[in-house]
């Protein structure tokens, strides 16, 4: 954060470094997709960020691939990093934020207050839109990791709630071990 403040109408503000990149709506809308570790690396700093705020009150709330920003590095690695964070007041009612990630939220949503469950559905499901399973053979551990990673995506977006992560620190300790074992894509 480079700048934060009030503008004297009861609004608050803050202003962040340009980050150059796509987003990964405009990476999925070119027909990119991410292989297996990819998408376990993406998802972990994703939800390391959004542990990091939590901790400090705040959700996201509007996590949706317009707000996630894929930044190359010199080297060629992919970084996301997170835009708009959408909520003013941490913990906001659904009916007091406009987000566009809406479709991201679980199906509940409306009827109960914004929280950390929200964020770790809405990861999920944007990993599963931009995610290529690897098909084929491979050794065990990797061919577990694999099926461990569509299960952790799959738990995130259950149609029961009391299936689904609700912490995220529970997501990413799931989602860590997975990129260390998968093969690069």
């Amino acid at each position: 954060v480079l700048d934060f403040g009030s503008d004297g109408d009861g609004g608050i503000y803050y202003a962040l470094e340009c980050v150059e990149g796509v987003t990964l709506a405009e990476a999925a809308a070119g027909g990119q997709r991410f292989g297996d570790r990819e998408v376990a690396r993406i998802g972990t700093r994703i939800a390391d960020t959004l542990v990091m705020a939590e901790r400090r009150g705040y959700g996201h709330y509007d996590l949706c691939p317009e707000n996630v920003v894929l930044h190359r590095a010199e080297g060629g690695r992919v970084t996301p990093v997170l835009a708009n964070f959408a909520a003013d007041v941490p913990h906001a009612p659904a009916e007091q934020t406009h987000a566009r990630g809406e479709h991201y939220w679980p199906p509940e949503a409306p009827e109960v207050p914004l929280n950390a469950a929200h964020d770790a559905h809405a990861l999920c499901a944007l990993l599963l839109e931009v995610h290529a399973p690897a098909v084929g053979d491979a050794d065990n551990p990797v061919q577990a990791a694999r099926k461990q990673l569509q299960r952790v995506l799959r738990r995130g977006t259950s149609s029961m709630p009391s299936s689904r992560y609700w912490k995220l620190e529970e997501l990413a300790r799931d989602l860590v071990p997975l990129k260390q074992v998968l093969p690069k894509s």
